[in-house]
């Protein structure tokens, strides 16, 4: 045990002591095992239980929603019967449903990230801390190309494809000093061709 407390001590130097070194799988697991996980349902609207003692509960939500916008809903049906007493042929079937959840967030975020895992140097974790470290990165682009004024944790996750095209149309506005009348008028984004001219014609350079 005093091995234990010396990784504890470990984790709680670098951030807050708990989700660190709690990976996506286990807590999936965990939640399945509990009969938090049902078939059918959206992972995101599983309300966390406090005996899970994470010291940011939103790391995991972060986690489940991407694992609900790209994993196979099948597969959550199949890690639903996931329990630590469990039969073992059907526990086997169930872990390996939560490996396949786990992996299609993983390759997802590098999605995001527009990169794929050879152009790592260092092959990130699968902790919740570090998945949703890099998910709430994601959310912010999001946020910033809608110019969305709520928290990231309200926005919906979108494809990478919209987003660039988001970005695409945001280089093609207006000044901010414009794009403020814009949203207010209502009448003027109408005429976004006319408004795409105008902010082309001094960009063409760029």
């Amino acid at each position: 045990s005093s091995h234990t407390n010396a990784s504890l001590e470990l984790n709680q130097n670098n951030e807050p002591p708990g989700d660190k070194g709690k990976r996506f799988l286990s807590m999936l697991l965990e939640l399945a095992n509990m009969g938090l996980v049902k078939p059918g349902m959206k992972l995101q609207g599983i309300a966390l239980p406090m005996s899970l003692l994470l010291s940011n509960p939103s790391h995991l939500t972060y986690c489940l929603e991407v694992a609900d916008f790209t994993c196979d809903p099948n597969d959550v049906d199949i890690v639903a019967a996931y329990s630590k007493n469990g039969v073992s042929a059907e526990m086997t079937q169930a872990i390996n449903a939560g490996v396949r959840i786990e992996d299609a967030v993983y390759e997802k975020l590098f999605e995001f990230e527009r990169r794929t895992a050879s152009d790592v140097r260092q092959t990130p974790g699968r902790s919740i801390g570090g998945f949703s470290k890099r998910i709430k990165k994601y959310k912010n682009e999001i946020k910033e190309a809608k110019n969305d004024p709520r928290n990231i944790s309200k926005i919906p996750l979108i494809e990478v494809v919209e987003l660039q095209s988001l970005i695409a149309n945001n280089v093609n506005e207006p000044p901010a000093a414009a794009q403020s009348q814009v949203q207010e008028g209502g009448a003027v984004a109408l005429q976004p061709d006319a408004a795409a001219a105008a902010g082309s014609e001094g960009v063409s350079s760029v």
